[in-house]
């Protein structure tokens, strides 16, 4: 059985945990709560966005589906319906999905998979 002391300094060491987990991962992961706000972004993640831009329009503190919903018109219906399905799962209405959607650079046409 752990004392007090030795949960309180698991759970202070838990971001710390999580943060590497994520970094462990090869793609590009964000941890989001339920009303769409960055939490945590892995290295992966830091990466792609600093290749491409992407400043802190998705980054920690930013609110993942207000940038969604501001994605340019050409990406538009995919962006949309991305962005409907996660408000669903974060509000418990739906079960969670992949969905690939359009992302496309200036130079380089991708699509993700949320």
């Amino acid at each position: 059985m752990l004392d007090k002391q030795a949960i309180a300094d698991a759970e202070a060491g838990a971001p710390a945990a999580l943060k590497a987990l994520l970094d462990a991962i090869p793609a590009n992961v964000a941890l989001i709560d339920a009303s769409g706000d960055v939490l945590m972004v892995n290295n992966a993640w830091e990466r792609f966005a600093a290749m491409n831009n992407g400043g802190q329009a998705c980054q920690v503190g930013a609110n993942y589906l207000d940038v969604c919903a501001n994605l340019p018109p050409e990406d538009g219906a995919a962006s949309c319906e991305a962005n409907a399905r996660l408000r669903e799962i974060l509000a418990g209405t739906a079960d969670a999905a992949t969905l690939a959607y359009p992302c496309h650079s200036p130079n380089k046409q991708r699509r993700f998979r949320a």
